[in-house]
């Protein structure tokens, strides 16, 4: 059984799992019986799954928009591109481009590129964007 089939039968029956800290995996207790000997059969895809995400998140991967089109896999400077290239085979985005993005050479979460965007002066939001004309209402129509 494929590791697809594996997680879809996972996520149907509403079961979570996740690795210890200890490394080793633990599902939840309140699942069914059949679904318990499902992760036991497949233990091994099911760590591999979570140490490649766990190892992305940590590395700093990015699956980026290309300008031509498609997506690439983004990684930034002095990451193991061994690792790497293990992690995205046991997620099934090796078909991926990978490339170095050493443009800014260090990734921000969406919530701290937030807090960093200029807040505005209150001069600025009294006066509207564009001129707004008085309302008068015009004879004959209603």
């Amino acid at each position: 059984m494929s590791i697809r089939n594996v997680i879809e039968q996972l996520s149907d029956a509403c079961v979570t799992f996740w690795l210890g800290q200890d490394g080793a995996l633990r599902v939840d207790s309140a699942a069914p019986e059949e679904i318990k000997a499902l992760a036991r059969e497949n233990k091994q895809a099911l760590v591999d799954l979570c140490r490649a995400q766990d190892f992305a998140n940590a590395a700093g991967l990015r699956l980026v928009s290309m300008p031509q089109g498609g997506r690439g896999v983004a990684h930034p400077p002095g990451v193991d591109l061994d690792q790497v290239r293990w992690a995205l085979g046991v997620l099934h985005l090796s078909h991926l481009p990978l490339f170095l993005n050493e443009d800014d050479c260090r990734w921000i979460s969406y919530d701290e590129w937030r807090r960093r965007q200029p807040l505005w002066r209150d001069d600025e939001r009294r006066q509207p964007a564009v001129p707004v004309a008085p309302n008068r209402r015009r004879r004959g129509r209603r």
